[in-house]
């Protein structure tokens, strides 16, 4: 994985057991506390880095770059948002005038072959239409 003095972290506190879901997207639930997200394309604002227990201090890593399972194919440079599984997939930004909007959180710089497969991102913010 790239590193980058640009690489920045939040801590929260783990609103559930998250010791098998280092880098899924998280979501946060309430105050200083995260939890696995459960909304596809829904906002997201980075990937856990540590497996922890309910709780302790679960890092959320919000820019730089981030490793992050993936929940279904990639290719590389695909947009990559959240399902409801908080798993990366890729989303195609639409032309203007949609109304169904997506929170892409990464630029995929590595590709997967199928679910499960764990992939480097360049965390962003964009919210498209698709």
């Amino acid at each position: 994985m790239r590193g980058s003095i640009y690489e920045k972290a939040l801590t929260f506190k783990a609103g559930e057991d998250l010791t098998a879901k280092r880098f899924y997207f998280m979501k946060i639930s309430a105050e200083d506390t995260v939890v696995t997200n459960d909304t596809a394309n829904g906002f997201v604002p980075g990937v856990l880095q540590n497996n922890v227990e309910e709780n302790s201090e679960a890092r959320i890593r919000i820019s730089g770059t981030s490793k992050l399972v993936a929940g279904t194919a990639v290719a590389v440079g695909n947009y990559i948002a959240s399902n409801a599984s908080c798993k990366g997939v890729p989303v195609t930004p639409a032309a203007n005038g949609s109304t169904n909007l997506h929170f892409i959180k990464g630029i995929a710089l590595s590709a997967a072959a199928a679910v499960d497969e764990t992939i480097e991102i360049l965390l962003t913010e964009i919210l498209a239409a698709s």
